[in-house]
């Protein structure tokens, strides 16, 4: 996985054979409707002393790599002004509840490691096109623009995803959608962020009374489609327990670059820890590859 670093706005790095680990600003996301704060994502608001802590890799590596850099000084302890408020690491990655016995008088280890994670999920991407796409007698999914579109986005996401990150109201996103020929309701969308290195697909949302149809595949096949024309990959994630989605992911040739457990922000209504709740879309990173 390659790290972008200037769009992340990363502050550190460290990597070892097996890992690689950095601190990147955290960043209040600038989303409708009210954020939580904790997570690096572009656009939003940060602060010199928020930071997220990132680590990739295996979790054995991970581990000795966090240890390694905290015995160095690198990172902060509870009384440092600067404070690690969010971010992931590799699942399985022991918490500071093992790691501090083992660390003969280092320096404090961030908080937030001694802390049960809040989300388990799975970071994918693909280079290759879904052969789904435009398959003959399914749904087709047509690019949504103009102000009524991103208007009806919202819609479907409040009905479908309440917790999606992407955000419809940012003219840097792109949308793809399904609508009903009877009704011309919107049934499913996805959206994409678009990166030179690499478009990120979220905000995949169905609403529920349209479910089970197919529409999932095809909002998420037409993005990714359009994405690798014109970048060479393109990445979204998925919690880890959506084993309905995992089946579509894979389905459409996508592939898990790396499993995660992080630390998020409940957000009220969304069902699921995150900053805006929701997807956990948005990582600091873009595979070099689409394999682990």
């Amino acid at each position: 996985m390659r790290v972008e670093g200037a769009r992340r706005d990363v502050r550190a790095t460290w990597s070892s054979p097996g890992a690689c680990l950095l601190l990147a600003a955290a960043v209040e996301p600038s989303r409708p409707g009210g954020a939580a704060p904790g997570w690096p994502t572009p656009g939003g608001r940060s602060g010199p002393d928020r930071l997220a802590l990132w680590a990739l890799g295996e979790p054995e590596a991970a581990a000795e790599l966090i240890l390694a850099v905290a015995r160095a000084g690198g990172l902060p302890g509870p009384d440092d002004a600067a404070q690690v408020v969010g971010g992931c690491v590799p699942r399985g990655t022991a918490t500071l509840d093992v790691l501090e016995p083992t660390r003969a008088g280092a320096p404090p280890l961030p908080e937030i490691l001694g802390r049960p994670a809040t989300s388990a999920w799975d970071w994918w991407s693909t280079t290759t096109p879904p052969a789904w796409a435009g398959a003959a007698g399914g749904p087709a999914a047509r690019e949504l623009s103009g102000d009524a579109d991103r208007a009806a986005v919202l819609g479907a996401l409040a009905a479908g995803n309440p917790g999606a990150e992407l955000d419809p109201t940012d003219l840097a996103t792109r949308w793809w959608g399904v609508r009903s020929a009877a009704t011309g309701e919107l049934l499913s969308v996805a959206g994409a962020s678009v990166h030179p290195a690499g478009w990120e697909i979220g905000g995949v949302a169905t609403v529920p009374h349209a479910r089970g149809a197919g529409l999932g595949s095809a909002v998420v096949a037409g993005a990714a489609a359009v994405a690798l024309a014109h970048a060479p990959y393109a990445t979204l994630g998925m919690y880890a327990d959506n084993d309905a989605a995992r089946a579509v992911y894979a389905r459409l040739g996508f592939v898990v670059g790396q499993e995660f457990a992080g630390w998020r922000v409940r957000v009220s209504g969304a069902g699921r820890p995150g900053p805006s709740g929701g997807a956990p879309g948005r990582a600091p990173t873009t595979p070099s590859a689409p394999a682990p």
